[in-house]
C-alpha cells in the first residue's frame, strides 16, 4: 500500500454556513495566529487510510528567526507529527497587511520517489478576503528520475479564504472567532519511456486542507482529504501504482501564547 506524506500542510467535507469579518464585528486587526516567541500548541492527531487508523500528539514552538520572520518547530511526543502543522514547521512565516505568510517546500512521498514543491510569498490567510477568494497560487514543473526514467509533474498550489465562524468546540474547548482558509493542491505527472511521454498521475486535486485559526490563538484544528489515483501505466516503467486515499484530522488540546512584553 503507498502512502502519500505530506511533510508541510484537504477538507473531508466543509459545509458549514460562513460568515463575512463584518458580520461577525472583527476588524481587520484581529489576530489569528499570535507570533509570540516561545508560546507554544499542543495538537491531537489522527491519521485514517482504509481500515488503519493512527493517532499521534506533537508541541508546537515558535521561535524568532530574524526581526519579523519567525520559524515553528514540532516535538513529537507520540505517534507521528500532523499534516497542518508540518506545513507551518517546514519554513518561515511571518505577517503583512493582515496576511499570514509561508515560505517553505511541500514535501511529497506517494510511492516514487519523493518529490519537493517550493511555495515562496504563499498567503495561508489574509483578513480582509472576500468568500472563495483565492489568496495565493503556487505553480510549476518538476522532474524527478523514477526507476531510471524521467517523470515531470506539474503542479498547482491554491490558498482559498472560507470566511468566518462565530465558535468552534475542540477538545471540550469552544474558541470564538473562528477564520478558515483553505489549501489545494492539484497534480499531475508524466514519464517518458522510449522516445514516448506517458501519463502516469491525470491532472486531479489530490490534496484538501482546511485550517481553522482562532482569534487570538492560533490553529486550532485542521482536516486534511486526500485521493491520488494512478493512471495505467506501461510495462516498462516496472512499477505497479496503487491508488492512494487518507484523511486525518490535528485538534488542538492545550496551549500557551506568551507575552511579548
Amino acid at each position: 500500500m503507498k502512502w502519500l506524506k505530506i511533510v508541510l500542510v484537504i477538507s473531508i467535507g466543509f459545509f458549514l454556513t460562513s460568515c463575512t469579518e463584518e458580520e461577525l464585528g472583527l476588524d481587520s486587526s484581529t489576530n489569528y495566529v499570535p507570533l509570540n516567541e516561545n508560546s507554544t500548541w499542543e495538537y491531537n492527531n489522527e491519521l485514517s487510510q482504509g481500515s488503519t487508523v493512527l493517532s499521534g500528539n506533537e508541541t508546537l514552538n515558535l521561535e524568532i528567526k530574524n526581526q519579523n520572520i519567525y520559524q515553528f518547530s514540532q516535538i513529537e511526543t507520540e505517534g507521528f507529527t500532523g499534516i497542518s502543522t508540518s506545513l507551518l514547521a517546514g519554513g518561515e512565516v511571518f505577517k503583512r497587511n493582515q496576511s499570514l505568510i509561508l515560505n517553505a517546500n511541500l514535501d511529497l512521498d506517494i510511492g516514487l520517489d519523493r518529490i519537493i514543491l517550493p511555495v515562496t510569498d504563499f498567503v495561508l490567510y489574509n483578513v480582509r478576503s472576500s468568500n472563495n477568494q483565492i489568496l495565493s497560487t503556487s505553480t510549476g514543473v518538476i522532474e524527478e528520475n523514477i526507476n531510471g526514467f524521467t517523470a515531470e509533474f506539474n503542479y498547482e498550489i491554491l490558498s482559498i479564504h472560507k470566511g468566518f465562524q462565530e465558535e468552534k468546540t475542540v477538545n471540550g474547548i469552544t474558541f470564538e472567532n473562528i477564520l478558515i482558509s483553505e489549501l489545494q493542491l492539484n497534480l499531475s505527472a508524466q514519464v517518458f519511456i522510449i522516445f514516448s511521454n506517458f501519463t502516469i498521475i491525470p491532472r486531479q486535486n489530490v490534496m484538501r486542507i482546511t485550517h481553522y485559526f482562532a482569534e487570538n490563538v492560533g490553529l486550532v484544528f485542521s482536516e486534511v482529504h486526500s485521493e491520488l489515483i494512478f493512471d495505467d501505466t506501461p510495462s516498462q516503467f516496472s512499477i505497479q501504482l496503487e491508488d492512494v486515499e487518507f484523511s486525518s484530522t490535528q485538534a488542538l488540546s492545550s496551549f500557551n501564547i506568551t507575552s511579548n512584553l
